[in-house]
């Protein structure tokens, strides 16, 4: 283990700003969604007793490339609850949004 790579750090060694972005890439590979479709997500679509997710899919390409073109409901898998879950855990109490970019 190369203790001096920052991306080999323990969770509670780095900053809140570093988790969070290593928890942006998780929730990407996840759900297989690009970040125009899941950075402005909040928590009122994230819905634990149904287990989906709501998010915006983006047109891919064209003249209207990244316009929200369609909503879809993620299945939330065992893995992704754990992800949400430390990003809730981590996100300041007033915080309306998934990936807070304040601390």
């Amino acid at each position: 283990m190369h203790s001096s790579w920052p991306a080999f750090q323990r969770a509670s060694e780095q900053t809140p700003q570093r988790r969070i972005v290593g928890l942006v890439a998780q929730f990407a590979s996840l759900v297989g969604a690009r970040k125009i479709e899941f950075l402005d997500l909040a928590w009122p679509q994230v819905d634990f007793e149904a287990g989906i997710v709501r998010l915006k899919r983006a047109e891919q390409r064209g003249r209207h490339r990244g316009e929200v073109v369609d909503a879809i409901a993620i299945a939330i898998t065992p893995a992704l609850l754990a992800c949400l879950l430390e990003l809730k855990a981590d996100s300041p109490t007033d915080c309306l949004y998934v990936f807070p970019t304040r601390y």
